[in-house]
């Protein structure tokens, strides 16, 4: 497993993964480094005897922009992972990012108003789109909602997006997250 988001946050008390974006070793890390390195995790682990060679990528809010490269044609790897769920994704337009063309079926799950996320603006990072990305919005605002059952809901100002956020624990939203994931990526060809 790679995780991003804790190696800022350091798992903040209360299952509150958030920074003030004042910490040092953001400094000069962008979210391709990362997902260069998930690449190379990815065919890693294709190469393992244990593996059966199909590899899925499942990452949330700032794994999900991470993710947010590795499906395109970004650097000319290809075909590593089977399919690329990212929850809550980055996708301010504030980044302008271009992943480049599909290669890789994704799908991405968020609020339809999620102030972090922006997800209709996920969109707008590749080409070639065409039956390769499925958006599934849940109604609402809100950006976490995955936290589980004993979660204390919270809005908080996050000053790095200068936006309100809203997190939650939804079991419903969670428990269909992930039965539309696996139903998805286990049904797609080989």
């Amino acid at each position: 497993m790679s995780q991003y988001v804790n190696d800022y946050t350091r798992g903040v008390s209360g299952g509150r993964c958030d920074w003030d974006g004042s910490d040092p070793r953001i400094k000069d890390r962008q979210s391709w480094h990362q997902a260069e390195h998930t690449i190379k995790l990815g065919e890693w682990i294709k190469q393992q005897p244990w593996s059966n060679g199909e590899v899925h990528l499942f990452a949330f809010s700032w794994g999900g922009r991470v993710g947010i490269w590795v499906p395109g044609d970004f650097r000319g790897r290809t075909g590593v992972f089977k399919s690329v769920a990212l929850i809550w994704p980055d996708c301010r337009p504030v980044h302008k990012i271009r992943a480049g063309k599909l290669h890789t079926p994704t799908r991405i799950w968020a609020t339809e108003n999620d102030p972090l996320s922006i997800p209709k603006n996920c969109t707008s990072y590749y080409s070639g789109t065409e039956g390769m990305l499925i958006l599934s919005l849940y109604p609402g605002d809100t950006h976490s909602w995955m936290t589980g059952p004993a979660f204390t809901p919270y809005t908080r100002w996050w000053p790095t997006a200068k936006v309100n956020v809203r997190s939650e624990y939804n079991e419903a939203w969670s428990k269909q997250t992930f039965y539309e994931w696996k139903k998805w990526a286990m049904n797609l060809p080989r």
